[in-house]
């Protein structure tokens, strides 16, 4: 997508009034986050003018990209999940197979505000949900829907914060130099090199002459040399613990315009 295309998209999106925050839309969600020991053991550098615009453009590659691949490996109050689909940014919906130990796949359908969920079907543990999505358009009486709160669950966070990482225009760069944006090293990922960095600590600028402390981010990115974000690392509750939200490209996924909205409650 050209800056030319975004700028004849009209009227305010759904997508749009999510990126509104920038930056500050991932950090509200882990602001419980506590110090852990850092992903990558590099001398951490603030971003130069280049990175911080390569930075910058992360969550506008999702949404130019429209639908992302992801998959996410995550400890929930002692049960081991597997996430494992896509999220379209244009549309900013999310759906994938979430498994847990030998359990059949549960569905689900998740937006930045709401959850559905379908009961288990027959796939292979770790495989991606089945396309089209079932009973979807308009989403039928076979799912049910909550509200997705970060308070809910880590589960619950994790989906927010998926949802969080596109915008339909690039982040503010100097706002990201200004908040404690970190630049981590270089490091190679599915044989692809990729740059490592450290989220800003605040959508707003710090103190002049602050020294960041890399260990106090809740957020790393690992981009290519286009700014594609292939993955992403939070840091979730009171035990410190890192979560990857793996991306991939996703030619041909199209969710047919399913919604969270409409299931029985």
């Amino acid at each position: 997508m050209t800056r030319g295309r975004l700028a004849s998209r009209g009227p305010v999106t759904r997508g749009r009034l999510v990126a509104a925050g920038g930056f500050a839309v991932v950090l509200a969600l882990l602001t419980a986050c506590a110090p852990a020991a850092p992903v990558v053991e590099p001398t951490a550098t603030p971003v130069s003018a280049e990175q911080s615009e390569l930075l910058a453009a992360a969550r506008f590659r999702n949404f130019d990209a429209g639908t992302r691949a992801v998959r996410v490996d995550l400890d929930d109050s002692g049960t081991t999940l597997h996430l494992e689909g896509w999220f379209d940014y244009a549309t900013l919906t999310g759906y994938a197979a979430l498994s847990a130990d030998d359990r059949p796949n549960a569905l689900l359908l998740w937006d930045a505000s709401a959850i559905s969920a379908h009961a288990p079907v027959a796939t292979d543990a770790a495989a991606p949900p089945p396309l089209p999505v079932p009973d979807a358009v308009p989403l039928g009486d076979s799912w049910q829907s909550s509200p997705l709160s970060a308070t809910h669950s880590r589960l619950h966070t994790v989906l927010q914060v998926i949802a969080s990482l596109g915008s339909d225009r690039p982040d503010n760069p100097l706002l990201l130099r200004q908040g404690g944006a970190l630049a981590l090293g270089q490091e190679t990922l599915d044989d692809a090199p990729v740059t490592v960095f450290a989220g800003p600590l605040s959508d707003n600028p710090l103190p002049a002459g602050q020294t960041v402390d890399p260990e106090a981010a809740t957020t790393r990115f690992w981009l290519d040399d286009q700014g594609v974000m292939r993955r992403a690392a939070v840091r979730l509750g009171g035990s410190g613990s890192w979560i990857d939200i793996d991306f991939a490209d996703a030619p041909g996924v199209d969710l047919g315009g399913a919604r969270t909205t409409g299931a029985a409650g």
